[in-house]
């Protein structure tokens, strides 16, 4: 017994090192573990940060860079954020906004623009297509129109400020009120233009000559007619030229070397470009007819000039012909020479001579320019306020 027990007194001496071994080793793998999984949480936090901060750097660079402008107010409706658009519309650096009410960067508008503002951090309501007009400042030289949309900013469920999206919609407006214009004129042109075929079909019924003659004037008035409101529509009812005018009459390469057409460039407007067409048309069939291109040897000599001074400028127009001399075949004055007569005295406000020079007719006009040439329709805003606004 006294051999054995330092044996057994030795494998008890050895057996608390044997669980603290143990205990170490386990706890090392614990640590190195945590260790482990801290740095992939770590990695994990970091790939978040990086990608976080991508995230928001692109998006401050949309918001500083958009095309439309934007902006944030606090409570007390000062600019704490803008974006490059909006201060270039207000014409003032970004930075000298922040800490600035409306009225203080963009008076002129201030009234229209906070009443706005305000109305949504009472109530927290968005506003859509809040159109407003009116002047920038006092440096601008017209006023503008902005399609603005208001949204609350909220914390906690309180509006804690208001955010800004501004378009700059002068075009727009502009395209709306020239669409509004071109219905209500094309609604009087078509009424004007009806009301030009039924004078002339009645002229027809009532004339003198055959029926197939008749029928063939009615036709050929009828097709100058609409050939003109081809012109005015292929140029969206702005304008044509004199010589396009005085050309579309005879075709192209119609009687070559026989007609002499010379001018400056002058545009006439939709109406006076109608009158205008009505009274050439008729001259052209004259001239076909009796005139200097009934025969093979006549010749037509059409030319204008710019005469007097401003605000008196006038239109000189010459209808020369030459060569026939139809004078027996004319007769009495009848529907075409009323409507020429009628289209420069009347339509046009101009002066109308005719005479008769050797080998032919001489036809001179006298015409206004402020009654030939196109209408202004530039748009003209009023001072600042509400357009329209729809919640």
């Amino acid at each position: 017994m006294s051999r054995s027990s330092p044996e057994i007194g030795s494998d008890a001496g050895d057996l608390p090192h044997a669980v603290d071994s143990d205990g170490d080793e386990n706890l090392a793998a614990r640590l190195r573990a945590v260790t482990k999984q801290l740095k992939q949480r770590t990695a994990e936090r970091d790939d978040l940060r990086a990608a976080l901060a991508l995230r928001q750097s692109e998006l401050d660079a949309l918001y500083d860079h958009a095309p439309i402008g934007l902006a944030t107010f606090d409570r007390e409706g000062r600019f704490k954020r803008i974006n490059a658009r909006l201060a270039e519309i207000n014409g003032v650096p970004a930075a000298e906004h922040l800490g600035r009410t409306v009225a203080e960067i963009t008076a002129e508008m201030a009234q229209t623009v906070e009443a706005s503002l305000r109305r949504v951090l009472e109530t927290g309501v968005p506003i859509r297509h809040d159109r407003v007009m009116g002047f920038i400042n006092e440096r601008s030289d017209s006023a503008r129109v902005f399609d603005i949309d208001w949204y609350p900013v909220l914390r906690d469920g309180e509006v804690d400020g208001v955010s800004v999206i501004v378009e700059d919609a002068t075009e727009a407006e502009r395209g709306e009120l020239f669409a509004r214009h071109m219905v209500r004129e094309l609604q009087h042109r078509v009424k004007n233009s009806l009301a030009n075929v039924m004078a002339l079909v009645e002229q027809a019924l009532r004339s003198n000559r055959s029926k197939d003659d008749a029928l063939q004037v009615l036709k050929e008035r009828l097709t100058a007619l609409a050939q003109i409101h081809g012109k005015l529509t292929e140029r969206n009812w702005e304008s044509i030229g004199l010589e396009l005018l005085v050309e579309q009459e005879f075709g192209s390469g119609d009687l070559p070397g026989r007609i002499d057409i010379e001018g400056p460039d002058i545009e006439f407007g939709p109406q006076s470009s109608l009158a205008m067409s009505m009274a050439l048309h008729e001259m052209a069939a004259n001239a076909r007819r009796y005139g200097g291109l009934s025969c093979p040897v006549g010749h037509l000599a059409v030319h204008w000039r710019i005469v007097g001074e401003e605000p008196n400028r006038q239109l000189f127009l010459r209808w020369r012909e030459t060569g026939c001399d139809g004078t027996d075949e004319r007769g009495e004055p009848g529907f075409g020479s009323r409507l020429i007569a009628t289209s420069v005295r009347n339509a046009l406000r101009g002066e109308l001579a005719e005479h008769w020079l050797d080998g032919g007719l001489c036809i001179e006009m006298r015409l206004p320019l402020s009654s030939v040439g196109p209408p202004d329709r530039k748009f003209s805003a009023g001072m600042a306020g509400p357009l329209s606004q729809a919640s």
